[in-house]
């Protein structure tokens, strides 16, 4: 398990990294070339400027013989009747640098890899004009440096970025999901425990009603009819209420357990649970001490959780049960107590867990599953409530303090 959800994990962030690393990719590249398109774009806007000033002397008939470009890496052409008529400082001595717009086109903008002042990429932007009925081209062209020296370095930066921040999200992933994992681990864990100790649970009562029946059909001249039906009726009642303690913890753990909101008068529970734990002749049980209080919640829920720990009681008991209810601090404060061995200190941290049995309750005529505590603790931590062991008390005293209703409080 462990290794199939280390390579989960595994699987799991670096597909959340590959996701991430795509998402952010398109982005940067989005960027870049974002980034690109408006450089380019300055630059092309500032070689039309230079193309109308330049048009704009050629016009007005005072054509430099030098014209200004403005920049070093920057160059200019005017051509009429296939000869170079003008040219910036760096382009006197060259040949035409271009090919005139074509055939019904006045204007064009193209890039090119090199000119004869550099091996770089150049814009270049021609235009076809007249003037003074003379016809002319002015090839107007500037270097790339600039704008591929910042798209690169935007490059190198969102590239840096880029593998910072996935280093940073695989980390947080890695970390977020074996968490979960663990939980998940954990979970799982708790489910097989759980599915083998109710396995186990089970097997014994079904284990005893066969053997019993095995023997009595080997042995019909030595069975004992009667005392068979009882000790299977006993088998059978202990499985019935071991089946309906699972069936209790699973709704619970799937959150399909619904808790009512009523008024119930505890005492009454109390009592009526304490009358039917007398009426079994096992224990003495003393309710004198049982007064009135309400509280809010799911009556049958308080009920069990009441019968759970009564029961306990009844097992461990020597002879006495004690029951007592009283209101202390806005609090209904149910105590139930029983003149038995007690529970070894060592054990009061683990006595509500699930399939929890002290040394003493292990035989199968006194212990029960392990399951009734753990269900009242659920009970009563629905309720908003606590149960706790008293370890001063001579044998085992449960004290469970559950909210009293708003009626009583107000």
């Amino acid at each position: 398990m462990r290794r199939l959800l280390q390579t989960t994990q595994l699987r799991v962030t670096g597909l959340a990294i590959m996701v991430v690393a795509l998402i952010l990719g398109i982005a940067a590249t989005v960027a870049v070339l974002a980034q690109r398109d408006a450089l380019t774009g300055n630059l092309d806007d500032r070689l039309a400027r230079r193309a109308d000033d330049i048009m704009a002397l050629v016009t007005r008939g005072s054509t430099p013989a030098t014209l200004a470009v403005g920049d070093d890496d920057a160059l200019a052409q005017l051509v009429s009747a296939g000869a170079v008529v003008a040219a910036s400082k760096n382009a006197a001595e060259l040949p035409i640098i271009a090919q005139p717009p074509p055939t019904g086109d006045e204007e064009r903008l193209t890039t090119v890899e090199a000119l004869p002042i550099d091996d770089g990429e150049f814009r270049l932007f021609s235009r076809s004009f007249e003037a003074a009925g003379v016809g002319y081209v002015l090839h107007v062209a500037a270097a790339l440096d600039d704008v591929n020296e910042a798209v690169a370095t935007l490059t190198m930066t969102l590239g840096v970025t880029l593998l910072v921040v996935l280093a940073v999200v695989a980390g947080i992933l890695w970390t977020v999901v074996g968490r979960a994992l663990r939980t998940v681990e954990a979970a799982h864990s708790r489910l097989e425990q759980f599915v083998a100790d109710a396995a186990h649970e089970l097997r014994s009562p079904l284990t005893s009603i066969r053997s019993e029946l095995e023997v009595d059909l080997a042995h019909p001249d030595e069975a004992d009819p009667l005392a068979t039906q009882r000790s299977v009726l006993d088998d059978t009642v202990r499985l019935q209420r071991l089946v309906d303690e699972l069936l209790f913890l699973a709704r619970r753990d799937n959150g399909k357990a619904e808790l009512r909101h009523d008024i119930v008068d505890l005492d009454e529970i109390v009592l009526g649970e304490a009358k039917a734990l007398r009426s079994r002749n096992r224990v003495a049980v003393d309710s004198s001490r049982v007064s009135g209080a309400q509280v809010t919640g799911d009556a049958e829920l308080l009920r069990r959780a009441v019968r759970n720990v009564l029961d306990n009681a009844e097992r461990h008991a020597a002879s006495t049960v004690s029951v007592a209810l009283s209101e202390s601090d806005d609090r209904a404060v149910l105590s139930v107590a029983d003149d038995g061995p007690g529970i070894p200190s060592e054990q009061i941290t683990r006595i509500f867990e699930r399939f929890a049995r002290i040394d003493q309750a292990r035989d199968r005529q006194r212990g029960g599953a392990g399951l009734g505590l753990a269900i009242t603790r659920e009970i009563v931590t629905q309720h908003q409530g606590t149960i706790a062991v008293d370890p001063s008390a001579s044998g085992a005293r449960f004290v469970i303090r559950l909210p009293l209703s708003s009626s009583q409080t107000a």
